[in-house]
């Protein structure tokens, strides 16, 4: 799955991303804090997801501070992104073929998704 999950994300383009987030914390110091940890995460998933996608823009981040005393916290992420309906088609019919080709078909791929993840003592 991971395989034609990647293959998959290679022919998809982002054409434009623009990611805004505005927070306050009703504390200064905690939400100039907040506001420094959110630029790091947010540059950190933005990298991390170009090594899937292929990235036509340059992603526009923006992290407002509110100093007001209460709390807030919206964020809007907007992106256009292209991927060849040809190909998104070739790519359904690739994973209705994988899905066919395992032995108890659609029902055990419902099975495998729906355990929940096993829990490791120690």
């Amino acid at each position: 799955m991971n395989h034609w999950i990647r293959h998959t994300l290679a022919h998809v383009t982002v054409s434009k991303m623009e990611w805004s987030t505005n927070i306050g914390l009703a504390d200064a110091a905690y939400t100039a804090t907040s506001t420094g940890i959110l630029w790091g995460l947010k540059a950190t998933l933005v990298g991390y997801a170009s090594s899937f996608v292929r990235m036509n823009c340059t992603p526009k981040l923006f992290v407002v501070p509110y100093w007001v005393d209460r709390l807030r916290f919206t964020t809007i992420l907007t992106c256009e992104a292209n991927v060849s309906l040809g190909y998104f088609i070739f790519s359904m019919l690739v994973l209705a073929y994988r899905i066919w080709r395992v032995p108890g078909g659609l029902k055990a791929w419902k099975r495998v998704f729906s355990k929940k993840p096993i829990q490791h003592e120690g």
